[in-house]
């Protein structure tokens, strides 16, 4: 974010377009390839913990409009047993209220879709594990998705 490159922290993401199909390790790479995000490491990305933002969003397969962000925040929420608090006001504050909060991401007014958020929060509160404190993706990179969700207890949008 600072404008500082780092070829040895890129480097070793790019090497995620290696792994096999269907692994969050790829899907990873194609969410970030989609999205025309920057990966960690060059100039100008936001620093290494976004990261777990966004296998957040591959897991719970949540897009990027920020009614989508709104949701994939309420999903992380849940996922976090310690204050979930933090990331339901983040959403609201950054996609309802218009509050510039992220760095990396334009804020926006009234998104907040309540059924939705309440949705995507009890989702998350269904994973069997503190996604964003317990969490490091390069244990599970080379995981299959589909059974890297199963084994971390995340439904399918729309599931009860």
């Amino acid at each position: 974010m600072l404008g500082v490159e780092l070829p040895e922290v890129t480097a070793k993401y790019r090497e995620l377009e290696n792994y096999p199909e269907g692994s969050l390790g790829k899907e990873f790479m194609n969410y970030i390839r989609k999205n025309g995000f920057q990966l960690p490491g060059e100039k100008g990305a936001g620093p290494e913990i976004i990261v777990l933002h966004d296998c957040l969003h591959v897991l719970g397969d949540y897009g990027t409009s920020a009614a989508e962000e709104i949701e994939e925040a309420s999903f992380q929420a849940g996922c976090h047993t310690n204050d979930p608090n933090y990331g339901l006001l983040f959403g609201l504050a950054q996609y309802h209220l218009d509050v510039q909060v992220s760095p990396v991401a334009p804020s926006d007014k009234l998104k907040a879709d309540p059924e939705k958020m309440i949705a995507a929060f009890a989702r998350g509160c269904r994973v069997n594990r503190d996604m964003w404190a317990d969490s490091k993706p390069w244990e599970h990179f080379g995981e299959q998705l589909s059974l890297l969700r199963e084994k971390l207890s995340i439904s399918a949008q729309g599931t009860t």
